[in-house]
């Protein structure tokens, strides 16, 4: 879902055009539910079976840290020093991912912010995930005594603010909140269903015949939302004709994120998706150089609207894959430090 995002792109579309509409329905519809999940997935696992986390809290960052923090630095690093050098060299301002930017004045504190709070200027931006991610751990025992003291009145709140879109923390460089309201509301959903020893899988199951419903539903209130508002972006900017519209596309993502499990559950125990999950955090960290290279070399080949963004996703999925299983098997010891060890156990 996240490399169908990167190969997003409303060039040479007409909004409003079936291809358009097509493309929005898969990434502003459908792919849409893909950070909130990531989120709630990530707080549920970081307070799985903790009772009480300042006992823990030291083992649990120092897993974290080989996991999350090393390939977030690395990568960062990596993108950032080949910025400066290929500005260097060709005296522009193209980065690793073959986009452009405005150029990097090197300084020891621009050097550092970039590299620590703002990967975009390395190109690196899908990064942001990974440092709301090391944010949140870092704030997990406060998180932990919020829900602890006040159960779902703090998750209650934060939904609210995230429905209509309203950041709560200040912006600390660029355009990076110090966390985002959609971070920080879904991570501590998943926290509120670990501290709680909410009974997921009960849960589940009571709702399973209601499963086509639930889907439908997602899918009607997508297409509603699109069809009154192709435009909406509320990515770094707040476009929306109306708050119904931005209402319905945030009950969109509810559904979308309830749908998904229940779909999970029937592939849960396929063998082929357990083992390709081993090298999803692989494919989320080198897929976006690719994907806007895909994406420049598709539009030089004039296509029409609509085969021309199934053309970028599929090449970027495919090509990402080749990477990284080049990686696993040829290098694995760079790989492996990489992605945190993940799929290392893979054969």
């Amino acid at each position: 879902m996240v490399v169908a995002v990167h190969s997003y792109s409303r060039q040479g579309y007409v909004i409003g055009s079936t291809p358009y509409l097509i493309q929005e329905l898969f990434i502003g519809g459908v792919c849409n539910i893909a950070v909130p999940t990531f989120f709630i997935t990530s707080g549920l696992l970081f307070f799985k079976d903790i009772e009480n986390p300042f006992n823990k809290y030291y083992q649990k960052l120092q897993s974290r840290f080989k996991t999350i923090i090393i390939p977030y630095l690395s990568y960062s690093l990596m993108a950032l020093c080949s910025t400066i050098f290929l500005q260097s060299i060709t005296r522009s301002n193209t980065s690793l991912n073959g986009d452009t930017s405005d150029d990097f004045v090197f300084s020891i504190h621009s050097f550092f912010v970039a590299w620590i709070l703002d990967p975009q200027v390395g190109k690196a931006g899908h990064l942001w995930f990974l440092r709301d991610l090391i944010v949140l751990f870092l704030l997990s025992p406060l998180i932990f005594w919020f829900i602890h003291k006040f159960r779902f009145i703090p998750i209650g709140f934060l939904l609210l603010l995230w429905l209509f879109e309203l950041q709560m923390l200040p912006i600390i460089v660029g355009r990076n909140y110090l966390l985002s309201i959609e971070s920080l509301c879904f991570f501590a959903l998943g926290s509120y269903l670990a501290i709680s020893n909410f009974k997921l899988a009960e849960f589940l199951e009571k709702i399973e015949k209601a499963k086509y419903p639930i889907i439908c539903f997602w899918l009607v209130a997508i297409c509603i939302r699109i069809l009154n508002d192709p435009d909406l972006n509320i990515l770094y900017q707040r476009s929306y004709d109306s708050i119904s519209t931005l209402l319905l596309y945030k009950l969109g993502i509810l559904l979308g994120i309830l749908s998904i499990v229940l779909i999970s559950k029937a592939l849960v125990r396929n063998r082929l998706i357990i083992w390709l999950s081993g090298f999803s955090f692989a494919i989320y960290l080198f897929h976006y150089p690719l994907a806007v290279y895909v994406k420049r070399g598709v539009m030089l080949l004039n296509l029409d609207p609509l085969p021309t963004f199934f053309c970028r996703y599929l090449l970027t999925v495919g090509l990402t894959v080749l990477l990284v299983f080049a990686l696993r098997y040829t290098i694995p010891n760079l790989y492996g430090f990489l992605t945190g060890n993940r799929g290392l156990k893979n054969t």
